[in-house]
């Protein structure tokens, strides 16, 4: 693989998962201290905001179809804390390119094979890259996308959608950053109000970033597709 830094946000609770990852990344970094059991008032209260409007500018800022304001679980907030604990890592440590997946993941059969091939095809002007399979351009209306129809990069069997109306996150169980991304996103991530992929959806649009999706992608996400139950809802 070309990306050789591999974060995986886990709760440890949930083994079945980690022993299936293990053997797919033995080297990954394992973030799992943010746990829901165990965070404490004061890690919440750093970062975590019930401010409603500060979550009515966020969500429905991007968002058509808009959800009603509610408060985050906390394996929300720690969810969140642990896509935060990436950046500053990233960042901390001077690393280039980060591959971030939630435990859920289910890698597909060509994942290996394919990965380097579809990040070889995508420009390098990238902040952000999806490489899961939650949505499908079939479906982009009910999340806001008003008929959208991605910029379509097609080399090899391989496409690469340029992403140009927000809200731009695909889930958040499967993506690539740069460290440059990530100072950015440092400057605008003081406070969370919901979950995370919303956050980052809203940290992208004001910080215009550029975001591509892999399509088809090269993971699923367990949880949606019956595999695993939902460890935060």
């Amino acid at each position: 693989m070309r990306i050789n830094n591999i974060y995986i946000i886990h709760w440890k609770e949930l083994r079945d998962r980690r022993e299936y990852l293990e053997k797919q990344f033995p080297n990954a970094h394992w973030v799992d201290f943010y746990d829901r059991n165990t965070i404490t008032t004061e890690d919440i209260t750093k970062v975590y905001s019930k401010n409603k409007n500060l979550w009515d500018k966020r969500i429905h800022s991007l968002y058509n179809n808009k959800p009603a304001y509610q408060e985050m679980r906390i394996s929300e907030i720690c969810n969140s804390l642990s896509h935060i604990y990436v950046l500053d890592h990233m960042i901390n440590n001077n690393i280039e390119y980060g591959l971030v997946l939630e435990d859920d993941v289910i890698l597909k059969v060509e994942f290996f094979n394919k990965f380097d091939e579809y990040f070889d095809q995508t420009p390098k002007d990238f902040d952000i890259i999806f490489l899961g399979s939650s949505f499908s351009p079939q479906i982009l209306d009910s999340v806001g996308f008003e008929n959208e129809k991605p910029t379509i990069k097609h080399q090899n069997g391989v496409f690469v959608y340029e992403k140009f109306r927000n809200p731009k996150t695909r889930c958040v169980d499967a993506y690539i950053l740069k460290k440059s991304t990530c100072e950015k996103i440092k400057t605008v991530s003081k406070e969370i109000v919901s979950a995370y992929d919303h956050d980052l959806a809203y940290f992208i649009k004001e910080l215009e970033l550029k975001v591509y999706w892999w399509e088809p992608g090269l993971v699923f996400q367990g949880s949606q597709s019956g595999y695993y139950g939902s460890s935060i809802r």
